[in-house]
């Protein structure tokens, strides 16, 4: 996005829209795919809830990161 501010001056910057729920984010079958790959890789929930972070992947809204608790194996 870009703000213009009234002296003239430019803001240019990102903005992540939080979701409330994990089926509203735009890559949810990218980050169930990536699910998928890693537990069949026999990764447990806390590897992947680790790996998910580590990759940049985004959780739903008021979490910073995933959790094992996010999922069941």
């Amino acid at each position: 996005m870009t703000i213009r501010w009234a002296g003239g001056h430019e803001t240019i910057g990102e903005a992540v829209r939080p979701m409330a729920r994990m089926d509203q984010l735009s890559y949810l079958p990218r980050l169930l795919a990536r699910i998928t790959e890693l537990a069949e890789a026999g990764h447990g929930t806390r590897q992947i809830a680790d790996r998910l972070t580590g990759e940049g992947l985004k959780p739903e809204k008021r979490t910073t990161r995933f959790g094992p608790h996010k999922f069941s194996t």
